[in-house]
């Protein structure tokens, strides 16, 4: 029989010990490991890209609130005026209408009398630029695949209007330009919230660029310390002022200014706040924030506008009118894509003949002014279901917008490519672009990927900054260049046509004896054809 010993106090101690310095070992191994993978994940060796779902998440990570101002109170003409909507709102893909069917048909669909097939739907176009730097490698060179980069980002978001009011008929236009944008540095490819830093945020007001650095105390946003809750998001806070205005003196026409309140300073009081360039609060009448964020859906009580609720998400009230921050109306916003816009810029010969007929144009745009752009890649756009491609080379893009409205059919605005921020040719902090002298300087002719990154915490100046090299886009570069791809492309609509009928279906009507022939015999004549089945097939080439 074995008999089992009790172990000694000093062999229980020893053995203790033992453990314990296994748990030890064991507990440093998984927090080097850890530190190790999480270096990794932040400093990745080569050239390396975000994957498109990654960049939709920054997107949706920093896109903007936006407290609305209005100038409603006329409910017979203006009420619903401040919305921001899209370019397709009255679904027929042609933007040369917008400012009278706003204006004249927008009061209906809210009323529920007409126009109930309208997509409202507040939305934000955005680009995504992605590139890397590499420390003691020329931006010119390729780095090697042990090179440690620093991946930045520019993220722009465009706010539409397709009416901005001058004071009555003849000076109002037709569509709003109005763009924020921030830069992202140390971006990790863990996502979103994983250390990157903002570099500055820019708001256009008219045609200064208001900028700030991204540790101004006077830019407040909405994220997790404002809020409490994790995983928020990122979203800088902006006011935008009323549709119309005359005075350059006065906050006008849909330009935006830095909020300066904490959240908490009029989340639960008046809907006011302070804006940068005045001493005093200026009221609000809407909140609109990102629909795809669920913390914003549940913060702010957002709601999506149709035909049956937009009687109730019409503001209707004065510009000067205070109300309480829970009688605003809170509207969700969703994010598209400039690069879906592009291509209704085109010159196609197809449409407007061959060469290039600049005066006719299209629906959309008209020219003189144009720009040659030099795509190196294709541009495909979904907007409105519809698929629509450039193939490469040189082509024409029209500038100025259409305006049904005008005797002449053009417009005062002009679109994405005559926009300085859009190939980075603008004064940072600033008033003005030098994008026409840089245009003629490289011979009337843009490169699809010429982007211009400021780099304002560097000098004290308007244009510091740099141009990236050729081939920065490019995914062995690091690159990504969002401005002509899209990351939120609509459903292409199935256009049907009728079923073909096979080879053998078709001899076998041929063959079918008519009625004469079978009565002539004493036959029952044969039941009447029937009809095209209805059976279609898809297609997917738009």
């Amino acid at each position: 029989m074995n008999t089992l010993i009790a172990p000694t106090t000093k062999q229980l101690s020893r053995s203790t010990t033992r453990s314990a310095w296994y748990c030890r070992c064991f507990l440093f191994s998984i927090l080097a490991l850890g530190i190790v993978a999480t270096a990794a994940a932040q400093s990745t060796t080569g050239p390396w890209v975000l994957s498109n779902e990654q960049r939709r998440a920054f997107l949706h990570h920093y896109s903007p609130v936006i407290l609305k101002r209005a100038n409603e109170n006329d409910n017979r003409r203006h009420l619903g005026h401040d919305w921001i909507t899209n370019f397709t709102f009255d679904n027929d893909l042609d933007f040369g209408n917008n400012r009278k069917n706003w204006r004249d048909g927008k009061i209906k669909f809210i009323k529920g009398t007409a126009n109930l097939n309208w997509a409202i739907k507040p939305t934000i176009y955005t680009a995504l630029v992605e590139w890397m730097t590499f420390p003691g490698v020329h931006p010119s060179s390729r780095p090697n695949k042990g090179s440690r980069g620093r991946k930045s980002l520019v993220l722009i978001y465009h706010i539409y209007h397709a009416y901005q009011g001058g004071g009555d008929k003849t000076t109002d236009d037709i569509h709003d330009w109005e763009r924020i944008e921030l830069r992202l540095d140390n971006v990790s490819n863990r996502g979103p919230g994983h250390g990157e830093q903002i570099n500055y945020t820019v708001i256009t007001n008219h045609k200064k660029h208001f900028g700030r650095l991204g540790r101004d105390s006077n830019i407040k946003f909405v994220d997790s310390t404002t809020t409490k809750q994790q995983g928020i998001g990122k979203h800088l806070i902006v006011s935008q002022q009323k549709w119309n205005g005359t005075n350059w003196r006065t906050l006008r026409k849909a330009e935006l200014r830095y909020v300066e309140d904490d959240l908490e300073s009029f989340f639960r009081g008046t809907a006011a706040v302070r804006i940068n360039g005045r001493s005093d609060r200026r009221p609000f009448h809407y909140i609109f924030a990102d629909g795809s964020v669920r913390g914003l859906r549940q913060l702010f009580a957002t709601q999506s506008i149709n035909s049956r609720n937009a009687a109730s998400l019409a503001s209707g009230k004065d510009d000067d009118k205070r109300i309480r921050t829970a009688e605003t109306k809170r509207i969700n916003y969703e994010l598209r894509d400039i690069a879906s816009i592009l291509p209704t810029h085109w010159c196609d010969p197809r449409v407007s003949g061959s060469p290039c007929n600049e005066r006719t144009g299209n629906s959309s745009w008209v020219g003189p002014p144009s720009y040659k752009i030099a795509l190196s890649e294709p541009v495909h756009s979904t907007l409105g279901g519809v698929r629509k491609s450039i193939p490469r080379g040189t082509h024409t893009f029209l500038l100025r917008a259409r305006d049904g409205t005008k005797g002449d059919g053009r417009g005062d605005r002009k679109g994405y490519p005559d926009k300085g921020w859009f190939w980075g040719t603008y004064d940072w902090g600033k008033t003005g672009n030098w994008t026409d002298k840089e245009y003629t300087r490289r011979r009337g002719r843009w490169n699809q990927h010429a982007f211009f990154v400021h780099e304002p915490g560097m000098r004290r100046e308007k244009r510091a900054g740099t141009w990236l090299p050729p081939g920065w886009n490019r995914p062995d570069r690091g690159g990504f260049d969002g401005r002509w791809i899209e990351l939120f492309p609509e459903n292409v609509k199935q256009i049907a046509r009728p079923h073909r009928p096979t080879p053998g279906q078709l001899e076998k009507f041929r063959k079918r004896p008519s009625t004469d022939l079978l009565r002539q015999n004493g036959k029952k004549p044969l039941a009447p054809r029937p009809k095209p089945s209805g059976k279609y097939i898809r297609r997917t080439d738009g």
